[in-house]
């Protein structure tokens, strides 16, 4: 299957050079490749290390032209006192997109495992077997959709990257929802707008700082009618072997079609910013391998 694609959202970019030395980034192999998220996997993983943040990240597409980025994140990145935070980006149809940050105390986040709820503050995302719903109540922004996944969750072996030999450090991902139809309304300084369309989300937890062992990040997800794309990318560190890992993902509406680490990835087109710094602004790519079923390649533009 060859589709190009419009994508939604891409987070791409240089970061600082790391003291600390590892020598490779490895997938933690027990069991299948490919299995299904648990109800587990889906609620928070307390880690005692100095650092640790743990977060949900969800990108929504209504049919009509609204884009939402949001963000539940845990952290004690303080390493004293951590905190937690609701983070927004809303774009509306033809207007720049507004960025909001919600501050709270790791007091504030909550979690009901029976319902598979978790909340920081008066703010939730309920997942339960194939049912979704999201409710912000923020000052500037509210949110309430409900949606129906067309797969489930999914993660590589139990999910878990560890950063060097001694396994110390680690970055754990889940593929919680990778495609949800959804309704519902959203509110932003006031104002209300109906919601109809998409939605996925992803679950991240860290005892290392990104800046430790990656240097590029590339993160796109396609909204295609019949199915999506998803690629969480990043290259690691030199010290780390300097390895391109991914995780890529193809969903239809009748399930998972693809799931793959497999991905060739060329930017180019860079653009300096007012700090000197450089970024590519095209990334063409080619997931999957010659023999699977499911073959997807595009070019995109940030």
């Amino acid at each position: 299957m060859r589709r190009y694609l419009a994508a939604l959202i891409l987070l791409a970019g240089l970061v600082l050079p790391s003291a600390s030395a590892r020598c490779d980034v490895t997938p933690v192999k027990s069991g299948a490749k490919t299995r299904k998220t648990t109800d587990k996997d889906w609620l928070r993983h307390p880690d005692k290390h100095k650092y640790y943040t743990e977060s949900w990240t969800m990108a929504a597409r209504s049919r009509d032209g609204h884009i939402v980025y949001l963000n539940f994140i845990y952290t004690n990145l303080g390493v004293f006192a951590g905190s937690a935070a609701v983070n927004v980006s809303y774009s509306r149809p033809g207007k720049s997109s507004v960025h909001l940050a919600f501050e709270h105390k790791t007091s504030e986040y909550g979690e009901d495992p029976k319902i598979g709820r978790i909340g920081v503050g008066a703010s939730w995302i309920a997942l339960k077997g194939r049912d979704f719903t999201v409710k912000v109540k923020e000052s500037q922004f509210k949110m309430d959709l409900q949606g129906r996944l067309w797969a489930d969750g999914v993660k590589v072996y139990g999910g878990r990257l560890e950063l060097g030999e001694d396994a110390e450090k680690y970055v754990d991902i889940f593929y919680q929802v990778p495609r949800a139809s959804v309704t519902g309304t959203a509110e932003i300084d006031g104002q209300s707008y109906a919601f109809e369309g998409d939605a996925y989300l992803d679950h991240m937890v860290q005892n290392a700082l990104g800046t430790d062992y990656a240097s590029h990040w590339y993160v796109a997800r396609f909204f295609h009618s019949d199915y999506s794309v998803v690629f969480i990318t990043f290259k690691a560190r030199k010290e780390l072997g300097g390895k391109l890992v991914a995780r890529v993902m193809v969903t239809g509406k009748d399930g998972m079609l693809l799931f793959t680490d497999s991905i060739s990835l060329s930017t180019d087109k860079k653009k300096n910013d007012p700090k000197g710094h450089d970024y590519a602004t095209r990334y063409k790519f080619k997931a999957g391998r010659k023999n699977d079923p499911v073959r997807v390649s595009g070019t995109f533009t940030g």
